[in-house]
Formats: structure tokens, sequence, C-alpha cells
């Protein structure tokens, strides 16, 4: 009688918490930033920029939370360091050129600060929706 803790089901699932510990402990502030991001969690993310350190993920990290945050050259300067050395095929390279046309794209739009509501618009025909807009983001 074979008695291994592996071929039951919950050997199965120790084996998976196991693998999944040791792989989230090898996880760097970066990575764990990067993942924050992923969840749509920008503060996790922020938290995570100070203690990121250097490197590709680091740099990837910062560029990530500078676009979010509407910092669209910051994001390009960063990007622009994390994609040095990276191939021609590397997705990074595509996420840096929306970057730099989302920058190009907000160039000279006019900013609006309600409380924690921030939102960026072109003067003229969109001052007609500006308050609408505002009033459905809080």
């Amino acid at each position: 009688m074979k008695n291994s803790s592996a071929s039951s089901p919950w050997g199965v699932v120790l084996a998976g918490l196991v693998l999944a510990w040791g792989t989230a402990a090898r996880a760097g502030p970066a990575e764990d930033g990067l993942a924050c991001i992923d969840a749509s969690d920008l503060a996790c993310a922020e938290a995570a920029v100070p203690r990121a350190g250097a490197g590709t993920a680091a740099e990837v990290l910062r560029a990530r939370v500078a676009f979010h945050r509407a910092e669209f050259e910051d994001a390009v300067k960063f990007m622009e360091r994390a994609v040095q050395g990276a191939p021609s095929t590397s997705p990074l390279r595509e996420e840096l050129e929306h970057m730099r046309v989302t920058a190009r794209a907000a160039e000279g739009l006019s900013v609006l600060r309600r409380g924690d509501v921030e939102v960026r618009y072109s003067e003229g025909v969109d001052l007609v929706l500006l308050d609408e807009t505002v009033e459905t983001l809080q």
C-alpha cells in the first residue's frame, strides 16, 4: 500500500501552497508593486516604489505608477530606461510607445482639481461637460 501525501488531494493542495509561497517569497518589492498595478491598486504600487531598488522591474513599476498618476513625461522617462537593451520585440517597447502617444495627446490640456478628482480637458467644447464629468467621478 502506497502512502504518499503527494498522491492525495490534500497533498496536491499542500504542494501547490508551498510552491506558491516559495514563489511569493522570492518576489521583490518591484514585483510586488507590479502585482498591485495589475490589481488596479495604485496606493499599494506607490508604497512599493521607494523599496523597488534598481533594475528593469523597478523602472517599469516607476513608469506605470507615473502613468496612472497622469505624469506622462515621467512615465516615458522611466520606461525608456526600462527598455534599454530589451529586444525590439519586447512588449515593453510597445508599452513605451503607448506612453509616448498618451504624453503627446495630453500636451496642452487644462487640469481641473476638485477634492480628490482631477480632470484633464481641452478648452472649448469640453467645458460643456466638465461639471458633469467631475460630478460623476466624485
